[in-house]
């Protein structure tokens, strides 16, 4: 079921809720979100997922799936788990190009887009089956991450000039906004950075990140309120530009030698490795 309507009107909460789960914590809450695993895939041998064709970031309008009123980035996947995801294992690629990405057992992502009904607020599940995982302490996220990029100029810049993507030079706007999501691990806490609108702008969100049986879990909940507020506007546009970028690095040091290299890589659902800079390669969301 997709949301067409939204309203403003809401408070400005705080800008990050970071979400650093406590050993105790983890082991109380595992045979739960060992079972919330199994109902999205991850447990078990699940047949492998070839791969798609990538996705055209011009046309293609990512659903967004009605959630129920108590969700939350809290880490209760409970909530997420009568929603089809938004892209599937398969329709994620290489961020070097447009080369398909083969999902598999060692790494394999899956996007999910929800909304509360009359809330501006914007909710992502991303769920990543991941053989291996290491993150570090950083300027920036390193390691085993995701990042999550969001243009809410996207449906005014199409309607004004239907080639504004012909434009090269076109730099981050500002209505563009980039997270950060960094994974926990024994080495460094969860956390999440900020950059463009969440930074500059000061947009608020939370963020929560979880292990699950066969690998982890990261959801964001956008404040629409802060963002409407900012941008001057009364309603979220019907649709918002959108990307998100998982990378899997299984090993601590990365090491390089004629192109080739034992971190697996960055992925993305449309755009190539300059998609902090290259907005015009964003898909669409659909609010």
């Amino acid at each position: 079921m997709l949301l067409a309507l939204m309203r403003p009107g809401f408070r400005l909460f705080a800008s990050e809720r970071a979400s650093n789960l406590k050993t105790f914590h983890c082991v109380c809450i595992m045979c739960l979100l060992a079972a919330v695993a199994g109902s999205f895939g991850l447990a078990g041998d699940a047949p492998a997922v070839a791969a798609a064709a990538p996705l055209d970031p011009y046309t293609t309008v990512l659903p967004c799936y009605l959630l129920p009123d108590s969700a939350a980035a809290d880490g209760d996947l409970s909530e997420w788990a009568k929603l089809p995801p938004s892209v599937m294992p398969g329709q994620f690629k290489h961020a070097a190009g447009n080369d398909p990405f083969e999902p598999s057992d060692d790494f394999a992502p899956m996007l999910y887009c929800g909304r509360r009904k009359d809330s501006p607020d914007l909710h992502f599940l991303l769920i990543v089956k991941d053989g291996a995982r290491w993150s570090a302490e950083g300027g920036w996220a390193e390691g085993d991450y995701s990042e999550l990029y969001l243009d809410f100029g996207r449906a005014a810049r199409q309607q004004a000039d239907p080639k504004w993507h012909e434009n090269k030079k076109l730099g981050a706007p500002s209505e563009m906004g980039q997270l950060g999501l960094r994974a926990g691990s024994l080495t460094a806490r969860a956390r999440a950075f900020t950059a463009t609108g969440f930074n500059k702008a000061k947009w608020a969100f939370d963020y929560a990140y979880m292990p699950v049986e066969g690998g982890h879990a990261y959801e964001v909940r956008v404040d629409g309120a802060s963002v409407l507020e900012q941008l001057k506007l009364e309603v979220m546009p019907s649709v918002v530009g959108i990307d998100v970028g998982p990378t899997d690095q299984d090993y601590p040091v990365v090491l390089k030698s004629g192109g080739w290299e034992n971190r697996k890589g960055h992925h993305r659902i449309f755009a190539d490795g300059m998609a902090h800079a290259s907005p015009v390669r964003y898909g669409m969301l659909s609010t």
